[in-house]
Parts: C-alpha cells; structure tokens; sequence
C-alpha cells in the first residue's frame, strides 16, 4: 500500500510539473501569436504549436467550461445576462477616428453569446502571481491615491470575488484575436518581448493593455468566421496609477518610472488630452508587470450595428 500510495503521489507531481511546464510554453506561444495575428502574418508553424500546446493542456487539466446559462449570485441571473450588463455599462458611444490611422471606429451594440471560465479544479501558475503580486503591493506601505474607472458598477460583485480597493485592484477588458483568446485565458496578458514587436499598445510602450470601457477594448478583437468576437475580463491590481494626459507620452519616461518603483501601473487619459485637439474620450490601463493581471473569463460576443444607447455617458 505505501509503495502504492509513493507511485500515485509521483504520478501527481510529474502531471503538475508537465502542467506548469506547459502552461509556461503556452503562455511564450501565445504571446507570440498575438503578435503575429495583429501584424496578419499568421504563420501556420506557430499556430500548430499553439494548437499542440493547447491540447497538452485540456488532456491534462480540462479545457475552459462554459458557464453561459449558469446562475450565479443573490440575483438568480444568467452569467451572460451579468456579463451583458457589465458590457452595457460600460459603453461609451465615442467613435475613434485616429485607430492607428486605420480610420473610425464605430461604436457598436455588444451582444454576449457564450461566457467561459477555466476548468473546475485548474491551478494557474499565473493565479498565484497574480494573488502574491497583490498581497505584496499591500503590505509594502505604499501611499496609494483611490481611483475611480467606469468598470466600478454593481454587477461585477456577482461575477467575482471583492476587489481590494487599497490597491486599486480593477475589472478590465483586453479584446483579441480569435486564435489566442483560450490560451490567454488559461495564462494571462502579456508583456511583449522584445518591446517593438507588441501587438498593440505602442503609445505607451510594452506593457499589458487593459480597458475600463467594453467599447475601447472592442477596437482591437478580431472576429472568428461566424462573426463572434473574444474579450478577456480580468482583475488588475493599478497599485499607484502614473496618469499621463500627454499627446505624444515620453515612453522612456513611464516605464522606467514604473520599473524604478515609483509607481505600479499608467493610466493613458486620452479624454484629457493636453492639446485637446484628437481627443478619442477613452482611458487605458497599463501595467509592465504580467503578474498584476489575471484573467476570469473569455466572452464571445457578437458586434449588431451602431448604438446609441441609455448607458453612453
């Protein structure tokens, strides 16, 4: 019975190592793809790899449940009517006529068809940074300023665990591309490396871009060939928030900033532009550190035209 009980504890702990190996693997691909699929050169031997790292993972530990029709919460709703409701209130009906000089970008109405969470019984490695990142940056001592985002609504309380508001620990959104968006969510959003290959983001240099407001982060999800759109919901711990209202930011400035210590993520305030001349009226959250995201679900969503709805504020 104990040399039984010594092979099954060896059997476990090779399956968990194999996972963390995996998910570490998993994680490098997918940035990588992200990066590629942004850049439209998909090469098929990195989408290969990510589809064979991606198996690894579901053998092992399940693949991302779908929760769409669960109840949840003292409400009774639906995961996708919460998550309908946080996408609605975070709208905004700002259209952004300098998307990377691509042209306007058009507010639509979000319509949520599927949510997903990982597996039951999935242990991320990246959960547990996430969570000790936190737990660091409050217990450091830090004089952290209060801040305020549009994704502070009533309905996130159904869908997560209470945020630590001492620092400024937030719901955000990262919208992608099809191809990566399971994988992100059983790993996490990633800082580009090296920096000029970043996907996205390039105002405010390599870093992890996160949105308070379903409408900004919809600018950069691509659609799969039904038409369904990914977005990520994460938490995200800002810690003390560097706001940068600069039309052209000092790039070198803000990371070494926040590298150095003095603050733990930048707010790119684009509805308070210095100039106030090609003001797109949205935020972005960026933190340079991947340990202080974390996301909780992947929403498939579908894009029903132009709105001009009760929540645009």
């Amino acid at each position: 019975e104990g040399r039984l009980q010594a092979v099954n504890f060896e059997n476990e702990r090779n399956v968990q190592l194999q996972s963390r190996e995996a998910q570490e693997a998993l994680r490098v691909a997918t940035s990588r793809l992200e990066i590629l699929s942004q850049e439209k050169k998909q090469l098929q031997l990195d989408k290969d790899e990510l589809k064979q790292l991606q198996q690894e993972l579901i053998r092992t530990l399940g693949r991302p449940m779908e929760i769409t029709s669960q109840r949840v919460g003292y409400s009774g709703h639906t995961f996708k009517t919460l998550m309908q409701g946080f996408f609605d209130q975070t709208f905004q009906d700002r259209p952004d006529r300098h998307l990377g000089g691509s042209g306007k970008h058009q507010p639509n109405q979000l319509d949520v068809v599927q949510v997903f969470q990982l597996p039951e019984g999935f242990q991320s490695i990246y959960t547990e940074e996430y969570l000790t990142k936190r737990d660091d940056i409050a217990s450091a001592g830090l004089r952290i300023q209060q801040i305020t985002t549009r994704s502070d609504v009533d309905v996130i309380a159904e869908l997560t665990e209470e945020l630590d508001n001492s620092v400024n620990e937030k719901y955000l959104f990262h919208a992608t591309h099809p191809g990566v968006a399971e994988a992100i969510l059983m790993t996490r959003v990633m800082v580009p490396t090296p920096a000029h290959r970043a996907a996205h983001g390039h105002m405010y240099g390599p870093g992890a871009y996160f949105a308070e407001s379903s409408t900004k982060s919809d600018q950069y999800a691509k659609p799969t060939s039904e038409g369904l759109y990914p977005m990520l919901v994460n938490r995200v711990v800002l810690g003390r928030v560097k706001i940068t209202t600069a039309v052209d930011p000092n790039i070198e400035e803000l990371t070494s900033d926040c590298r150095a210590g003095l603050y733990e993520s930048v707010c790119g305030d684009r509805m308070n532009l210095r100039d106030g001349t090609r003001a797109a009226k949205y935020r972005e959250f960026i933190v340079y550190d991947e340990a202080q995201s974390m996301p909780e679900y992947l929403v498939w969503y579908r894009r029903s035209g132009p709105r001009h709805g009760r929540w645009s504020r």
